[in-house]
């Protein structure tokens, strides 16, 4: 399984993570509450994506390399 690590500074409740294409097509979204969270990404194709991390205080956006 092919998977994602996502490490979050402070766990706020219904914290959003989702996942874009380069094009900003929404591939998948999940919440979570918990300082550390996996997400399968197994069914997405290779390339580049950009994640997006918000919650009511603030979103963190980066771009990851499925491999």
């Amino acid at each position: 399984m092919t998977t994602l690590n996502i490490s979050l500074n402070n766990a706020i409740e219904n914290t959003l993570i989702e996942i874009y294409s380069l094009e900003g097509r929404k591939i998948m979204s999940e919440k979570t509450n918990n300082l550390n969270h996996t997400i399968n990404v197994e069914n997405i194709a290779i390339g580049t994506y950009m994640i997006r991390i918000s919650n009511t205080e603030k979103t963190y956006t980066s771009k990851f390399v499925r491999q």
